[in-house]
């Protein structure tokens, strides 16, 4: 795929958090995948109460989403993260994961919002991926 990351100069450094300013993309197919979060096949909630644990899973959920669709985590250009009650400490966690997830030249785009629920009290975290794939 032709997906190129951008870090402008004049823009805060976002590689060590795991993101991208700006994420060009030459694609044949656009990919959007739904709200991902830490449910099992069953829609049980993966997690209680660890944060760390839920957004693993719900990346786990996403590639599963992505593998259905002809993608890969590597096609992924935009995330868009709802996290509960958003502080330092989960930023830290997203920040390790991602860069954990991604290569540091081809970090996607990310938006993180806080909000006060999900649709199950149990989720501290949603995730949409859009992806690109050539």
């Amino acid at each position: 795929m032709n997906k190129q990351s951008f870090h402008p100069e004049g823009l805060f450094p976002t590689k060590d958090y795991g993101f991208s300013h700006v994420v060009s993309v030459k694609a044949n197919k656009l990919i959007f995948c739904s709200g991902q979060a830490a449910q099992d096949a069953n829609g049980q909630v993966i997690g209680k109460g660890d944060f760390g644990v839920q957004l693993r899973k719900s990346m786990e959920n996403i590639k599963l989403a992505l593998e259905e669709a002809g993608s890969c985590m590597e096609d992924i250009c935009r995330l868009k993260l709802y996290i509960v009650n958003l502080d330092s400490e989960k930023m830290s966690i997203i920040s390790e994961e991602m860069t954990a997830a991604f290569e540091r030249d081809a970090l996607p785009a990310n938006t993180l919002i806080g909000v006060q629920a999900l649709a199950d009290p149990d989720l501290l975290i949603e995730i949409e991926v859009t992806a690109a794939v050539m």
